[in-house]
């Protein structure tokens, strides 16, 4: 409870002015700290930690993962760093520095990290997700969904897992059996919009159109920031011959792709629009 966080930085207050010297105090109360979200305190008590033992890799570990919380990820990163050449076997902290770069996009290097996690501990979920999701942006789709294949058999419930495999099938053409992973992550998690975009991509693709609106309308009902679904509906219009709805949603699309600085696809949503115009 709050209570007992602030019961504990009390009792520390006071350990602390008796002896001023204990590292592990402030390590403590740094710790407490973060319970009641007080990250700026608590990376300061880390930081008096580490002064007075410099050589203690949990506590980089710690001060990265603060960081981590306050999306400084550079600088969780040089944390974890540190953390790793003092005690090179702690998973977590591989863990936690290849999601630090997954924010930044350094990929290639976050697969490293994740790889190592399932090294260490080959029953690893987490890092299964994760190497996964790192193949996934680095375009290694097949590979990819061999990680997720590992998530699902060890967490079959979880949601999040059976979207992610049906966005790559969807990349690698495999509709039927990304419908297949949709329906199973909506039957998971039925208030998640992005398996009903991923649903009615791929039902576009097999020419069930009206049922993909009918998707792309319900995720943009419980989202209605994502920039793929308002796509994915553009594309289901211009099949049904509804021009201007199609335009409406690709422009929508392309003003939420560059507020997310989404690269991936403002692109694409340019060239559809470039090829609505020139219909006129």
């Amino acid at each position: 409870s709050l209570e007992r966080y602030e019961d504990a930085i009390a009792d520390f207050d006071e350990g602390l002015q008796l002896e001023p010297n204990l590292a592990q105090a402030y390590f403590d109360r740094g710790r407490a700290k973060i319970g009641l979200e007080r990250y700026e305190e608590a990376i300061a008590d880390f930081d008096k930690s580490l002064q007075l033992k410099p050589d203690d890799a949990y506590v980089y570990f710690k001060r990265g993962s603060v960081k981590v919380e306050l999306e400084r990820y550079d600088k969780a990163i040089a944390d974890f760093d540190v953390a790793i050449q003092l005690e090179p076997m702690r998973t977590q902290t591989y863990f936690q520095r290849g999601y630090a770069k997954i924010k930044l996009e350094r990929y290639e290097s976050a697969f490293t990290d994740f790889d190592k996690v399932i090294r260490l501990k080959p029953y690893h979920t987490q890092g299964y997700f994760g190497r996964g999701y790192a193949k996934y942006k680095l375009k290694q789709y097949e590979v990819a969904i061999a990680d997720f294949d590992e998530v699902i058999k060890r967490e079959p419930e979880n949601a999040e897992a059976y979207n992610n495999r049906a966005h790559l099938k969807n990349k690698l053409e495999q509709y039927e059996e990304a419908i297949t992973d949709c329906d199973e992550s909506i039957r998971l998690d039925p208030d998640h919009a992005w398996p009903y975009t991923n649903r009615g991509l791929a039902k576009i693709r097999l020419g069930q159109t009206e049922s993909a609106l009918v998707d792309c309308d319900k995720a943009i009902s419980l989202d209605p920031t994502l920039a793929e679904t308002y796509e994915t509906r553009g594309k289901a219009y211009i099949l049904l011959e509804r021009t201007e709805e199609a335009k409406a949603d690709f422009q929508r699309a392309l003003e939420l792709a560059e507020q997310d600085g989404n690269q991936e696809i403002i692109e694409e949503i340019k060239q559809s629009l470039q090829a609505l115009d020139n219909l006129d």
